[in-house]
Parts: C-alpha cells; structure tokens; sequence
C-alpha cells in the first residue's frame, strides 16, 4: 500500500485536460484548496528583454522556394484541421446515435404508461 499523499491534478484551460503533457500552462485545482507556492519574479539582466517573443521565420528570397514552405505550412495546417474535425464529427454522430436510441426508449415508455393509464 503507497504511503505518499495523492497529488492534485494542474488541469490546463488551453487544451483542457487534466496533467496536461502538452504545455506546462497547467494550473492547480483551486476546489482542492491547495496553496501554491508563487515563484518570485527576477529582475532581468540589462540588455535582455524578460521574455523574448520569438521572430518568425525569414522570408526566403527565392520565391519560388517561399511559395513551397507557405504551401507546406497551408498543408499541415489543413491536415490538422481535417483531424480534428472528423474527430469531432465521429463525436458528434456517436452522439446523435445515443440520442435518437434514447428518444426511441423515452418514446416507448410514453406508449406503455399510456396504455397503463387507459387500463385503469
């Protein structure tokens, strides 16, 4: 039997999940009532800004090899968003499913007491 105290979870609002592996914007349940010990800010050093923002990429100056990267990036983020459309799209159909499986159950139950109703 462990002995460790359980953890709470850090449930993260960008990809809403619990622990989430993808980011560490994770933050801690505050139901649990759990104090979090706050991280002292540095002062930065002089001539470096506290949190670069990072430059985009260069453009090329071959056009042509410019076109192809857009069309790459156009691409991946296409594929991406086909993903997880159709994910959601399975999700959604799922759904419908259940929900017409209950609406015919509510539909018969309705028929029964019915039937119970006049019976009496």
């Amino acid at each position: 039997m462990p002995t460790s105290a359980p953890t709470a979870y850090k449930f993260c609002e960008t990809h809403f999940k619990a622990n989430c592996p993808l980011c560490a914007t994770a933050v801690p349940n505050p139901d649990l009532n759990e104090v979090v010990p706050t991280v002292a800010a540095t002062a930065p050093t002089e001539g470096v800004p506290p949190n670069p923002t990072p430059t985009p990429p260069p453009p090329l100056t071959d056009p042509k090899a410019q076109k192809i990267v857009e069309a790459a990036r156009k691409y991946a983020n296409a594929v991406e968003a086909a993903a997880i459309i159709s994910d959601q799209l399975k999700q959604a159909e799922e759904l419908v499913a259940g929900l017409k499986k209950k609406l015919d159950e509510t539909r018969k139950d309705v028929e029964d007491a019915m039937k119970e109703t006049r019976a009496l």
